[in-house]
């Protein structure tokens, strides 16, 4: 039994794993610093836990609108506006320590 995966379904499975992942890291990876940086076990909680209901609350809001204005349309934009912040966070951290 051979199973045929076209090249979209492909790209889109691929481009939710990247992002399930990095999620997932980043809360990690934050709960790690802001561990470093002296708070406290609740604190930290409280910071995860208001980012994951921003980033619900978000998704909500985004799918609404995406119904609204296109799905395509939506997408091409949040990819836009991604590209546009991790470009200031290099920019960011290239001008932090060049001086």
């Amino acid at each position: 039994m051979s199973v045929t995966v076209s090249r979209d379904l492909l790209i889109i499975n691929t481009a939710a794993f990247l992002r399930s992942f990095t999620f997932g890291l980043t809360g990690v990876v934050l709960g790690i610093y802001l561990f470093r940086v002296g708070l406290s076990s609740f604190n930290i909680g409280v910071v995860i836990a208001a980012g994951l209901m921003g980033s619900a609350l978000a998704t909500v809001g985004v799918t609404a609108k995406a119904d609204h204005t296109g799905r395509r349309r939506t997408l091409v934009l949040l990819s836009i506006l991604g590209a546009i912040g991790a470009l200031a966070l290099a920019l960011t951290l290239l001008f932090r320590f060049s001086y």
